[in-house]
């Protein structure tokens, strides 16, 4: 009895719900917002499971404490059990770098580059002296992250699709990636 109560604990599991784990990889906290869940507040070199009810579509955001709400990186993840879908979107701006990484056989993505440092002066949102995002640089963004959404009409051909049941998702916001 005891072995079937776990075995239908692990199927309700995997049938009904995705884990999503985001990631802080930066020295200082950051506030994580996940579409449908309360912010979350993560300390330096930190992790968060968030488990999902499948199937789940959201985005997931970040900024530190002095940046605000005006501009953020956007990861978009659909989660399904007919296949999953899911990109990195610069189309509202950047304010922090950002990778989806995946399991085999799915492929990850990511907006790697600093574009806080590129951005034009008219294009920088600046807070206590500092520049805190950039907002939408299409010439730019295409150049420095080629597999971010830069503009709406991009969203089908840099959305990458996954069919492998159960897949894991790690969404990592950071400083530096190798």
């Amino acid at each position: 009895m005891f072995f079937q109560s776990i075995c239908c604990a692990i199927l309700v599991t995997c049938v009904f719900g995705r884990q999503l784990q985001i990631s802080n990889s930066f020295m200082t906290g950051i506030t994580v917002s996940v579409t449908g869940y309360s912010d979350i507040q993560m300390s330096s070199l930190s992790n968060h499971n968030l488990n999902v009810e499948e199937p789940w579509s959201g985005i997931i955001t970040a900024c530190h404490s002095y940046c605000g709400d005006d501009v953020r990186t956007q990861a978009q993840l659909t989660l399904s059990s007919k296949g999953d879908s899911y990109a990195v979107s610069l189309v509202n701006g950047f304010n922090i770098r950002i990778r989806i990484e995946t399991q085999k056989p799915c492929n990850g993505t990511l907006c790697y580059s600093d574009l806080l440092s590129l951005c034009p002066q008219e294009n920088r949102i600046i807070k206590s002296n500092r520049v805190v995002a950039c907002m939408n640089t299409p010439s730019l963004f295409e150049k420095e992250c080629p597999e971010a959404i830069v503009t709406d009409g991009e969203k089908s051909s840099k959305t990458k699709s996954c069919h492998n049941p159960g897949q894991l998702y790690r969404v990592n916001f950071g400083k530096d990636f190798e």
